[in-house]
């Protein structure tokens, strides 16, 4: 009864440690041509009539995306260095003390340069950058 039952058991391990062992975690595949670009569409209206404000977040994202789009990184890797930009862009924008209207934000997107049949890039995260005002 006591072997019988020990077997049971030992089996039972025997299947969970196989399981375990022969799944495979499925990591994303490494690639290049990440970017980031801002959409308009989904951006405030003084966003979109602030010249100063526009012209420069353009600048900082080609600078940015120059080198983020030749490094070769996965899907989890990608989303994680989108968010540091988005951080970087806001506080650079934010520093030149453009003259920025209250709820001045613009709504940015991590995509890669593959295409989906109908042409687009596949939006992979977004993020909104808020622009404060200037100080007096």
């Amino acid at each position: 009864m006591k072997k019988e039952l020990l077997n049971k058991v030992l089996l039972s391990l025997f299947v969970i440690m196989a399981a375990f062992s022969f799944t495979s975690c499925e990591e994303d595949e490494t690639q290049n041509g990440w970017y980031v670009t801002v959409d308009t569409d989904q951006s405030s209206a003084n966003f979109n009539s602030n010249l100063y404000i526009q012209s420069a977040v353009n600048n900082q994202l080609q600078i940015m995306n120059s080198e983020f789009r030749q490094k070769m990184m996965t899907e989890s890797d990608a989303k994680k260095h989108f968010n540091a930009m988005c951080s970087e862009l806001e506080t650079k924008v934010n520093a030149l003390e453009l003259p920025v209207l209250d709820n001045t934000y613009c709504t940015v997107y991590l995509t890669h340069a593959i295409s989906d049949p109908n042409g687009k890039s596949p939006v992979i995260a977004s993020k909104k950058i808020t622009f404060a005002s200037k100080s007096e």
